[in-house]
């Protein structure tokens, strides 16, 4: 019974987390609401035990059924709130996840008094009771480890909500076994509810993954002529790659017919529901990932060593591999499973034109601010391209000092760290951000460009050494890059960025301090404001 209201909690923080962010309000929210519950439900049985009398296991049995319907309800409604999320904010789908949790808890701070009041009527020792009470912490603890290390990651969260209510109707069953041996007789109505829940449950098994697949699509993107053409949960991030078909025609969902005639559709890329590329399939190169390094590696005075931070999706690595002066390309990520699938998968492959198996490519999966703490090599060209979850930890780590003094020590004097930084380039942020730089001794500029064929704007934070580099290469980019025919091409094909000097806040960004806690109130009204209107 702990095992499956413990894991119910988890499942809703978790998929509310990946919404809205793996941030530090969502998770602790939902789990706080879920413990208020559970203390506003123990109290409402404590003052009703003396009342059902001998009728605990009747109410143990109905307050299991109720779990087990909420539990695999709230997964499920939760995501059917969702609609068209990939470009929208649904704050609909927080209620409903919040109200569940809070009717979960409710229900799952009812178990505990009733198992007391059950143990009282057989007359269990005291020694008995302490070994129940042992046993549901275990049972919570193992619930935490196997949603989070084993459910979460191989079968995904619809699938684990299935799963725990399934296990939560063999308590059902078991509670039913208890009936029978002590000879008690059981309404008909209970033995037709539990044809009716194995039918149900079988049906659903022989159709999850289309059950799935339909709810995934119909949360993230609505338009008819796109198609999921992979799903896979990884151990840190739920993949999804859609095709769209640019003429709206229905897609046949062949491969060969789009690897035949890949400029008739975009193809584009969710990691936990963020948006990771959007991009017409035939396209070799898109002004994202041009940008990270077309004016950087002519500009700046070496570029033989580049540092790549995630690109897991192989699209850094494929702009990289097209500069002959770049001798050796480090790329770090985290998520073997995803590069893997980006380096295999025949769409992928054609997307990134294996770029990942070009000798001077060298990946390491492991955590990338780990590896920045200990790593003794310099770089002329660090990259920085992780998945922009808004609000996340990621997010606020690589916009931290600590962060950006990882980053300096791992720079050569004359190099560029290039932040791909779409999504956070409000006044407030750049301004937040240009402090935190300066406080990490560095020299920040803001460059952007604004609607490109990718659907999307060109945002980077571009951090320098020094004040003397950083001048260096705005007077070469506006000299040079802007104005020669070698560099006419790109211009004209994907146009070119604007650089800016910040303005810098009085605040600054700090991994253990983070943004929220370091702003005043009015600022960080001001912050959530824009982040509203901005969505």
């Amino acid at each position: 019974m702990a095992f499956c209201s413990v894991s119910y909690e988890l499942l809703i923080g978790a998929r509310l987390s990946r919404i809205f962010g793996e941030g530090m309000f969502i998770y602790p929210g939902c789990i706080g609401i879920f413990i208020l519950f559970m203390g506003i439900g123990g109290a409402f049985w404590y003052h009703r035990l003396q009342d059902i009398k001998f009728k605990t296991l009747p109410m143990l049995l109905k307050i299991e059924c109720l779990l087990t319907f909420c539990g695999y309800l709230s997964l499920l409604l939760i995501n059917l709130s969702l609609r068209n999320s990939l470009y929208t904010i649904n704050l609909n789908a927080v209620i409903i996840g919040l109200v569940m949790a809070a009717l979960i808890g409710f229900l799952s701070g009812m178990e505990l008094p009733l198992l007391f009041h059950l143990c009282h009527q057989l007359d269990l020792k005291q020694k008995q009771v302490r070994r129940i009470i042992f046993f549901d912490y275990c049972a919570s603890f193992f619930a935490s480890a196997m949603c989070t290390l084993v459910f979460f990651s191989s079968i995904g969260f619809f699938k684990t909500s299935i799963l725990i209510s399934y296990l939560n109707f063999m308590v059902i069953l078991l509670i039913l076994i208890v009936y029978l041996k002590n000879h008690v007789r059981i309404p008909r109505f209970t033995y037709v509810s539990i044809v009716v829940a194995l039918v149900f449950y079988a049906f659903t098994a022989r159709h999850i993954d289309a059950w799935e697949n339909y709810i995934v699509h119909r949360s993230l993107i609505t338009d008819k002529n796109t198609v999921l053409l992979h799903k896979i949960n990884t151990r840190y991030q739920q993949v999804l790659l859609f095709l769209m078909r640019k003429d709206e025609k229905p897609i046949q969902r062949t491969q060969e017919e789009v690897l035949a005639h890949p400029e008739d559709y975009y193809f584009f890329v969710t990691l936990n529901g963020s948006l990771q590329f959007f991009e017409p399939f035939e396209y070799a190169a898109d002004p994202d990932h041009t940008f990270l390094f077309d004016p950087y590696v002519h500009m700046m005075p070496r570029s033989d060593n580049v540092l790549i931070l995630g690109g897991g999706d192989g699209l850094p690595a494929r702009q990289a591999v097209q500069y002959p002066q770049i001798k050796n390309i480090t790329m770090i990520d985290l998520d073997q499973e995803w590069v893997t699938f980006a380096k295999t998968n025949p769409f992928m492959r054609l997307k990134n034109r294996s770029a990942m198996d070009d000798p001077r490519v060298k990946i390491h999966f492991t955590d990338a601010f780990k590896w920045l703490l200990r790593t003794r090599k310099t770089f002329d060209l660090v990259i920085v391209d992780f998945p922009a979850e808004s609000g996340s930890l990621a997010d606020i780590r690589t916009t931290s000092v600590q962060f950006f003094r990882d980053l300096k020590r791992a720079l050569n004097d004359d190099g560029v760290i290039v932040n791909h930084s779409n999504g956070r380039s409000l006044p407030l942020q750049l301004q937040l951000f240009a402090r935190t730089a300066t406080e990490a001794g560095l020299y920040p500029l803001f460059g952007f460009k604004e609607s490109s064929h990718t659907w999307t704007s060109v945002e980077q934070l571009v951090l320098f050494k020094s004040q003397r580099a950083r001048a260096q290469y705005h007077r070469k980019y506006g000299g040079q890059y802007l104005l020669d025919d070698e560099f006419k091409e790109t211009r004209e094909k994907f146009g070119y960025i604007i650089y800016e000097n910040i303005e810098e806040a009085d605040a600054w960004i700090s991994f253990y301090d983070p943004l929220v806690s370091k702003l005043p109130f009015k600022k960080k009204l001001r912050l959530l404001i824009e982040d509203f209107w901005h969505g």
